[in-house]
């Protein structure tokens, strides 16, 4: 039995649209990464207007690389803290984004990588063996205050938001597979019964977490079904509405979050009932979408077992 630890291992220091990279420690298997971001904001002139998920909109890009070239984590912050929700059944602490003018006025948000696998019989089964590669990175890759704000982002200036790094490890307890998290969006530009985005195949999938959002906000009236398939066979056909309540009741969560679904192949936390795509010649969600007035957008977030 392996022992779990936790240690801060240093802090990424905020800079305005650019990636900084950290170099994470490689002694032990890694259960998760924390990231605390604590902001210091100023608004002059007039109040600002913040995005939904403002708090960690500011976080445009998460990924952790190894050997320099193999991506095992690549999601933004606000799919990140979603996926948080979905997996751990509650809202992490963000801080309320600052909208009044004002010197100095602080946020703070919480965000969890995952490499261990949440809502799973065996957890640690996917603890990542950080001591097999040669480099493990963190790349961080920062936004700007109109990213956070719709509206007068111009009268923000972002001070500082370093990013404090904790990283759990467990001794002894080493994984046999691979928590993996990416990403992929597409405009919707016209309403459609069958609105397609093409899907990875060969390697075993936990899961899909689901955005829509409007002018960057996550929105409820984009999709109306959703429909995973591969060739002619139907893997998950969903009211949207339906799927909601259902992630709702399973994960025990506080609310149901606007805009967001999660699509799991193990609500009983067997990885073996995992869906094995090797052999797939494609696999394919399909959405009924009604466009809604402005920009809207749809984000896959698939979570793989490799």
């Amino acid at each position: 039995m392996g022992r779990n630890t936790a240690r801060r291992v240093g802090t990424i220091v905020y800079k305005q649209n650019e990636a900084v990279s950290f170099e994470l420690p490689r002694n032990f298997p890694i259960r998760g990464i924390l990231l605390r971001m604590a902001a210091d904001i100023t608004i002059i002139t007039a109040a600002a207007t913040a995005y939904a998920q403002g708090a960690v909109k500011l976080i445009k890009r998460i990924e952790i690389i190894a050997n320099g070239r193999d991506t095992l984590k690549s999601i933004d912050g606000p799919g990140l803290a979603e996926l948080n929700r979905q997996m751990n059944g509650t809202v992490n602490p963000l801080g309320a984004v600052p909208t009044a003018v004002g010197a100095n006025q602080l946020m703070a948000a919480l965000l969890k990588i995952d490499f261990e696998m949440p809502r799973s019989v065996s957890p640690s089964d996917a603890n990542l063996n950080s001591y097999l590669f040669s480099t493990l990175e963190l790349k961080i890759t920062f936004g700007a205050p109109s990213d956070m704000y719709s509206a007068n982002s111009a009268n923000v200036t972002i001070n500082s938001a370093p990013i404090t790094v904790t990283l759990l490890e467990s001794e002894g307890n080493a994984g046999s597979i691979v928590h993996k998290v990416g990403s992929t969006e597409k405009e919707v530009t016209a309403t459609s019964t069958d609105f397609q985005i093409a899907l990875p195949v060969g390697n075993k999938f936990r899961g899909f977490l689901i955005r829509a959002e409007v002018d960057g906000n996550p929105n409820d009236s984009v999709i109306n079904k959703i429909e995973l398939r591969s060739g002619t066979t139907v893997f998950h056909k969903w009211d949207f509405t339906s799927l909601k309540d259902c992630n709702k009741i399973d994960y025990e969560l506080e609310s149901s979050p606007t805009g967001y679904v999660f699509i799991d192949f193990c609500p009983d936390g067997f990885m073996g009932e995992a869906l094995a795509t090797a052999g797939f010649s494609d696999l394919t969600l399909s959405f009924d979408v009604t466009k809604q007035t402005g920009i809207n957008k749809i984000t896959v977030y698939p979570v793989e077992l490799i």
